[in-house]
Order: structure tokens, then sequence, then C-alpha cells
């Protein structure tokens, strides 16, 4: 396992801020803020990838997998959901 930080952006169809949305990995998870900012800082990775989820009602789930930097290098990342 790796110890890693993510962080980053959600937002929508349009390019616009998400709030409430819920950003998972692995058993760590945080909610979207009204400018649609999210951070998993410190969390334990799969060794080289992480899987990101992104859920908030009314939207289609979002995941994707995305290598890590190791002993808790941060990465950055802009997930986009759209509207059912």
């Amino acid at each position: 396992m790796d110890t890693t930080t993510l962080f980053g952006q959600v937002k929508d169809e349009a390019g616009l801020p998400l709030a409430g949305a819920v950003v998972t990995v692995g058993s760590a998870s945080d909610i979207t803020e009204a400018d649609g900012l999210f951070l998993l800082p410190m969390i334990k990775v799969p060794e080289k990838r992480a899987v990101i989820v992104a859920r908030k009602s009314g939207y289609y789930d979002s995941s994707r997998a995305e290598p890590v930097g190791r002993n808790g290098t941060m990465r950055e990342l802009l997930l986009v959901l759209f509207r059912r």
C-alpha cells in the first residue's frame, strides 16, 4: 500500500462546480462544498493506482483509476458528473 493525498474539484457537464458530491477512494471519502472542491489527505491506496468514485443524486456516477505518487505525494484531479 502507498500513502497519498488526492484533491481536486467535481464539476457538472457545463463546467460549474458541483456541491454535495461524495468522492470516495477505498474507505476514505469527502463531500464537496459549494466550490466543488474535495480533499482526501494521507490515504492508503493500492500500490501505484487508486480508483476514485464521485456520486451525487440526479447524476451518473463517475469512476476512474489514476496513478498515484508515493510517500504522501499530492495529486490533483478534475471529476465531471453528467446529469441523468
